[in-house]
């Protein structure tokens, strides 16, 4: 793991959640299950985080939600909730990038009314 001022919330999610799941997230990998919504918990307490994207659906037999919000001027975390399955991924706040992942979120959501 990169030990840099940049990546300091990796290392803060090594010491509180594990550092399997912070390499995982600084890999550019996700996190899934209960683990993401800790991820997303310990972000949202300890950082000042801007909203950049937050949408909920609840379709016939499934309930999804998405969320995307900036961690300083570094990053950006991503969790979505399709059904019972839940997932959270970290970027770096590059404006293409950002662009690309809420629309994902967006689509993932339209896609939950069916």
């Amino acid at each position: 793991m990169r030990n840099t001022s940049n990546n300091n919330i990796f290392v803060e999610i090594a010491l509180n959640l594990g550092i399997d799941i912070a390499e995982k997230l600084e890999a550019g990998e996700h996190v899934e299950g209960q683990q993401a919504w800790l991820v997303m918990d310990l972000l949202m307490q300890r950082h000042r985080t801007t909203i950049l994207f937050e949408d909920e659906e609840i379709g016939e037999n499934v309930e999804c939600y998405a969320i995307a919000f900036r961690i300083g001027s570094n990053h950006v975390f991503y969790l979505l909730k399709t059904g019972k399955e839940s997932s959270c991924w970290i970027t770096t706040s590059s404006k293409d990038e950002v662009l690309k992942n809420i629309q994902l979120l967006e689509d993932a959501i339209r896609k939950c009314n069916g």
